[in-house]
C-alpha cells in the first residue's frame, strides 16, 4: 500500500514534467501544418464565432460627374407660377360661338343647299370642287397702297418655326382701307383675339385684331390675320365679336364673296396672309407630325403660283424676293 502511493505521486510528477515541456516547445516553435479541422456538433455550434467566407473582390464603374443643368432644377410654385408663356400669332381664341356642330353621319355629302360637304382640314364645310385650277384674280389690297410684301419662311418675333404666311406692311403713315377676297369663294370662320390692335404711328386708332378664313374650294383656303373691322356684308352674319370669341359656318350656311369683294378693313401696321391647299402637302419637313396642332400649315403652298400673271407684275417691285419662289418657302428643315 504504501508502494503504490509512491508511484502514483512519482507518475503524477512525470505527467506534470511533460505538459510543461510541451507548452514551451509549441511557444517557441510555430507549427508547420494547421491542424485538421475538428467536427463539432450541431448543438455546440451556436458557441462558435462566425467563420468569414473568402470573397472575391469587384471593382465597380463609378459614373462619371454629371454636370447640374439649372433647368431640370425643381422650382417653387411661385417660381413656377411667374413664368412668362408666349402666344404664337396663329392662335385661334377659346370661346366659341356657333352653330351645333353636327355628328359625322348628319353630314352627307350634299348640304341643303346643294353644295358638297366635305370634312376639310378646317373641319366639316360646304364647298364647291375645284373645276380646273383656280386663280387668284384680285389683290388683297391694292399695290399702291402699303410699303413692302414680306415673302414667308421668316424666324422672328414670337415665330419659332417658319412663317408661313406673307407679311402686307405699311411702314409710314397711311389711310387703311379695306382687305378684299382674292378668289370668288365663302367665309367659314372669323376670329377675334383677346387683345385689339392700332397702328405703329397711332396707338389711339384701335381696331379689333381679327382672323379670317375664306374656302375658295373644297381644298384651297386663305388666311387673313390681323384684319379690323369687319365689311358690313360679313359683320351682318357673323354679327359683333367680343374680344376671345370666335365663329363658325354650319356646312351650308358659309358667307359667299366674290373676288375683289371687301372682307374687312385692314386693322393696324400690318396684315398676314397665307395659302393653303389641301391637295398639296409639303416634304420638306423632318417631322411633319409635329405640326398637327396646325393642320394646314403642311399645305402650304406659295400664293404666287396661283396668281394671274398681271398680279404677280404688280407685286414684284414691292416684294423683298426676287427670284422664285417668290412667296418664300417654309419647309427647309435641316
Amino acid at each position: 500500500m504504501r508502494w503504490h502511493a509512491k508511484s502514483i505521486v512519482f507518475l503524477g510528477l512525470t505527467l506534470l514534467v511533460g505538459a510543461v515541456a510541451a507548452c514551451t516547445a509549441s511557444a517557441v516553435t510555430p507549427p508547420t501544418q494547421l491542424p485538421s479541422p475538428v467536427a463539432v456538433s450541431q448543438e455546440d455550434q451556436s458557441s462558435l464565432p462566425p467563420t468569414v467566407e473568402p470573397t472575391e473582390t469587384v471593382v465597380k464603374p463609378v459614373p462619371p460627374a454629371v454636370q447640374a443643368d439649372s433647368t431640370a432644377m425643381p422650382r417653387d410654385d411661385a417660381a413656377a407660377t411667374n413664368t412668362p408663356t408666349v402666344t404664337p400669332l396663329i392662335e385661334t381664341p377659346g370661346t366659341v360661338t356657333q352653330s351645333p356642330t353636327p355628328s359625322p353621319e348628319v353630314i352627307s355629302t350634299v348640304d341643303s343647299t346643294g353644295n358638297n360637304s366635305n370634312s376639310s382640314m378646317f373641319g366639316p364645310i360646304g364647298c364647291e370642287p375645284a373645276s380646273g385650277d383656280i386663280k387668284l384674280t384680285s389683290h388683297i389690297y391694292p399695290p399702291d397702297q402699303f410699303d413692302a410684301l414680306v415673302p414667308m419662311g421668316r424666324m422672328w418675333d414670337s415665330h419659332v418655326t417658319p412663317t408661313d404666311h406673307l407679311y402686307v406692311t405699311l411702314d409710314q403713315e397711311r389711310q387703311r382701307g379695306m382687305v378684299t377676297s382674292p378668289a370668288d369663294g365663302r367665309v367659314i370662320k372669323v376670329a377675334r383675339f383677346n387683345n385689339d390692335q392700332a397702328p405703329r404711328w397711332d396707338s389711339s386708332q384701335i381696331e379689333p385684331d381679327i382672323r379670317v378664313i375664306v374656302a375658295h374650294s373644297c381644298d384651297l383656303f386663305s388666311i387673313y390675320i390681323h384684319l379690323g373691322e369687319l365689311a358690313p356684308e360679313i359683320a351682318s352674319v357673323v354679327g359683333d365679336l367680343a374680344p376671345g370669341e370666335q365663329w363658325n359656318a354650319y356646312p351650308g350656311d358659309e358667307i359667299d364673296v366674290r373676288a375683289g369683294q371687301p372682307i374687312a378693313k385692314f386693322g393696324g401696321s400690318s396684315i398676314d396672309y397665307s395659302l393653303h391647299d389641301g391637295s398639296i402637302t409639303l416634304q420638306g419637313f423632318q417631322n411633319p407630325d409635329h405640326y398637327q396642332g396646325e393642320p394646314w400649315k403642311v399645305h402650304t403652298v406659295d400664293p404666287f403660283d396661283y396668281m394671274t400673271d398681271e398680279l404677280i407684275a404688280d407685286l414684284l417691285p414691292k416684294n423683298e424676293r426676287t427670284v422664285a419662289p417668290f412667296g418664300g418657302q417654309i419647309d427647309y428643315d435641316v
